[in-house]
């Protein structure tokens, strides 16, 4: 089962020098599906020689070192917390449990579609012969890589020098977002068609509540999800993985288990939740990133289970907003409002693109200003 799965990761990778930067090295994409089988202390390995004595390897271990640092404050504001505190902070946590329990709807059906490999997939419909070759989207920096590719330990965010460390043979091809779009328009067409008011996550993911088409069609949710992604590869040629649950953070977790081209379904039962969420990592949360995955880790979290273990030092040594924010995930709580993101309710405006590679500083000037406009 994927959540048992460490992906090779050395669990002790504090009790050696360099470790902890060697697994920082390793990126935000660790836990990205087609890594199960990589053997992850050998990229890293891979990496931190590739990169040592670049500005980049630099900025690694200056972030690695302030990380080190914030975590030994944590662990010594941890020490400084009484017993009565604990009891105290012990007890406001389970009357916030009490209470957010209270408020678990159940009613909706939502589902997290994600397309696999999106970019990869897109090129290889033009090229059929790179589908049985490891291949990768982007110079400079990767942003994404078919399954092939993956089981070198190449993923999106690598640097394309360093992907090729890991894989001489990696195939790299030049970013095309014209077409990525305008494949992404052909699913969300389908998508419209079981959810109209279906929320996109970024180009190549989204959120649908179904819970009217179940019962508009009498159908169960993974039928109509299999529906779903029957037509979106009939008609795009694209292969999608799904989630399905009674919210959109249990949904996100579920579309990642069974890729690629797969899905899976955690019914609206408590009990099945709750256990559900006891065996994830908090690295699989939407939300918990390598670094605060390393400050949980510190102080005993690694699953989800472990948060209700913790419960009575979360408050004091993360705040209130990642106090409420774990708490939600230990039961298993998330949004079942799905909406579209519509202009006039956006608080900010973003653009994000991979940069090809930039040598003078005049074209890298010319590409902030456009980024800007």
């Amino acid at each position: 089962m994927e959540s048992s799965e460490n992906n090779g990761a050395d669990d002790d990778r504090s009790t050696k020098p360099d470790d902890t930067l060697k697994y920082h090295l390793l990126g935000p994409s660790l836990t990205k599906a087609g890594q199960s089988t990589v053997d992850q202390q050998k990229v890293s390995e891979i990496i931190y020689n590739a990169s040592k004595g670049s500005k980049f390897f630099s900025h690694e271990k200056f972030r690695d070192q302030l990380l080190t640092t914030k975590i030994e404050r944590i662990l010594a504001q941890m020490q400084k917390l009484g017993k009565n505190d604990l009891l105290l902070y012990t007890r406001r946590a389970d009357e916030y449990l009490a209470e957010l329990e209270v408020g678990r709807d159940l009613s909706q059906i939502v589902v997290h579609i994600d397309c696999d490999a999106f970019f990869a997939a897109v090129e290889e419909l033009d090229r059929p012969e790179l589908r049985e070759l490891p291949m990768a989207v982007g110079k400079g920096v990767l942003t994404t890589c078919n399954y092939h590719a993956r089981k070198f330990g190449c993923r999106s965010g690598m640097a394309g020098f360093i992907a090729r460390k890991l894989c001489p043979d990696l195939i790299l091809i030049p970013q095309n977002y014209q077409k990525y779009t305008a494949k992404a328009e052909e699913i969300r067409a389908i998508l419209s068609s079981f959810d109209p008011q279906f929320q996109s996550a970024s180009i190549d993911e989204a959120y649908l509540n179904i819970t009217g088409y179940c019962a508009t069609n009498e159908i169960e949710p993974e039928v109509a999800v299999r529906r779903l992604r029957s037509q979106v590869m009939e008609q795009t040629k694209v292969a999608v993985s799904a989630g399905i649950a009674p919210n959109a953070r249990i949904a996100k977790i579920c579309s990642n288990w069974n890729k690629p081209n797969g899905q899976h379904y955690v019914p609206n039962d408590r009990s099945i939740i709750m256990k559900f969420m006891s065996e994830i990592p908090v690295r699989k949360i939407n939300g918990v990133g390598r670094v605060f995955e390393r400050e949980l880790e510190a102080i005993g979290i690694k699953n989800c289970s472990d948060i209700f273990t913790h419960r009575g030092v979360i408050l004091p040594l993360f705040g209130e907003k990642c106090y409420k924010f774990l708490m939600q995930c230990y039961l298993g709580l998330g949004s079942t409002k799905i909406r579209p993101v519509e202009e006039s309710e956006r608080k900010s405006v973003g653009t994000e693109r991979t940069f090809r590679d930039i040598d003078d500083i005049a074209d890298l000037q010319e590409m902030l200003q456009l980024t800007a406009l």
